[in-house]
């Protein structure tokens, strides 16, 4: 077997990584051998370059997937533009939709295209922190980065076509990702938030309330389809047809590795690696990544470099210019200049008493104007916290002195307040966080019937208030 070019593809998530080494085999792709790292608490740096070594991975270029958790996807509509223009709008836009947490993220959109509606791409943002992490591990380890892109967008790009407007479903143990394509216009990226391992019911739940908000396909472009990869979840016929059944359209289950159009030879680590297999290929196949954080669209354009001959030049030109700048500065009057300096010194003058009386007007203006409340970002960070889907709601924000806050309302479950509570521990705008209590609160919930709500109420403060 002679393997002619090779390609590593990092799938990363929570504490896990996907692998997969892929390489043209007889000018056909094939996984090589993949596996399944698992950073444990004590792990040092270099314990990934461990972990490719003992596996025998041999290649040191690689492309990191993002999971779906970690990046925002918004589609955008805009009117017909130029290239330059719409990445101006879009830039724009992120600014708009995300505020004072723009620094936070890493901006790029998918290639502009033409729909009915105008010129669509889908805008997405991705946890800087979370890149930076990523590509510091594959560093550590040895490895070159050339690209960094949400693994289910790549996934969805790998996955032979098979309908005009498809939804590409990937079932994880812990998670799932769903990415809606019409053609080479994507229109959907999200990470459902259900809990699925061994839950097939929620997982359909979930799907088919994400598609509720979208707009119903059109027969005369073949329908949707929705597309299954198991990555190591499990599913059975059942669960397959129990998401035809509430997704009202035809379903199928991938096979790995034909349905991405490759081969497998030696440990291809199995269907559970096809994220990283997908990225691997399309990185070997040179096809640039369909979002790629490294090498945003959205990034401003560098400034070209000069050549060395270039800067000498420059330099030369700029010494000619002193000289004789010199020489005619010396051969001018001595009187026109000390006249000019006059001048200047009144202009001087007057821009100087302008300049005292802004300034008087604006020490005056200022203790009318405060800075941004703090309770003001104290709500932006708590509706954030809450997730879009409706699951939990707040009912009685009561904020006190020294930035404490009381926080009641209610969810559609148990673990929906829990959720609640862990993302307010989490953020770094909140400190001493504390459950008062969880309870029943009476009431059927907001879903589709199921249970009943409960309430709950949480203490904590602002961090840096006191």
């Amino acid at each position: 077997m002679i393997v002619s070019r090779t390609m590593l593809g990092l799938a990363v998530s929570e504490g896990a990584i996907e692998v997969a080494e892929v390489g043209l085999v007889s000018d056909r792709p094939a996984v090589l051998r993949g596996g399944r790292f698992v950073a444990s608490g004590e792990a040092g740096p270099d314990a990934l370059r461990h972990f490719l070594k003992r596996n025998h991975f041999s290649t040191s270029r690689c492309v990191i997937g993002l999971e779906a958790g970690w990046v925002i996807a918004k589609e955008k509509l805009l009117p017909p533009a130029s290239a330059a223009a719409i990445a101006g709008a879009l830039s724009i836009a992120a600014e708009r939709d995300f505020g004072s947490s723009a620094g936070e993220f890493v901006f790029d959109c998918t290639a502009p295209s033409e729909s009915p509606a105008g010129t669509a791409t889908l805008l997405v943002a991705a946890s800087r922190q979370k890149l930076d992490d990523a590509a510091g591990v594959a560093r550590a380890a040895g490895l070159t980065p050339l690209a960094a892109t949400p693994s289910a967008l790549a996934l969805a790009t790998a996955t032979a076509v098979s309908t005009v407007e498809r939804l590409v479903l990937c079932v994880c143990p812990e998670n799932a990702e769903l990415v809606m394509q019409a053609g080479s216009r994507f229109r959907l990226l999200r990470r459902l938030s259900a809990p699925v391992a061994g839950q097939p019911e929620r997982l359909a739940s979930e799907a088919a309330r994400v598609m509720s908000f979208l707009p119903a396909a059109s027969e005369s472009d073949g329908g949707r389809e929705l597309l299954i990869w198991d990555a190591g979840y499990g599913l059975d016929t059942a669960a397959v047809d129990l998401l035809r059944e509430r997704l009202a359209m035809p379903a199928r289950l991938c096979r790995f590795p034909e349905d991405l159009g490759m081969g497998a030879s030696g440990a291809g680590g199995g269907p559970q690696t096809v994220q990283a297999a997908a990225l691997a290929a399309a990185a070997l196949a040179r096809r640039p990544a369909i979002v790629d954080f490294l090498h945003s669209r959205l990034a401003p354009p560098r400034a070209a470099r000069l050549s060395r001959y270039a800067k000498w030049a420059i330099a030369g030109a700029v010494a000619a210019c002193a000289a004789i700048g010199g020489f005619v500065l010396d051969w001018l009057s001595k009187q026109d200049a000390i006249a000019a300096l006059e001048a200047k010194l009144d202009g001087i003058k007057s821009d100087a008493a302008s300049a005292s009386e802004a300034i008087d007007n604006l020490a005056f203006a200022r203790p009318w104007y405060g800075g941004r409340p703090r309770y003001l970002e104290c709500l932006r960070e708590m509706t954030l916290l809450f997730p879009e889907e409706g699951r939990s709601w707040a009912t009685s924000i009561v904020m006190r002195d020294k930035g404490k806050v009381l926080l009641s309302g209610k969810s559609e479950s148990e673990g929906a307040a829990l959720e609640i509570l862990d993302r307010l521990k989490a953020s770094k705008g909140f400190v001493n966080v504390k459950s008062l209590y969880i309870r029943d609160g009476g009431g059927s919930s907001q879903g589709s019937g199921q249970g009943q709500d409960v309430s709950f109420a949480i203490s904590f403060e602002l961090a840096g208030a006191q």
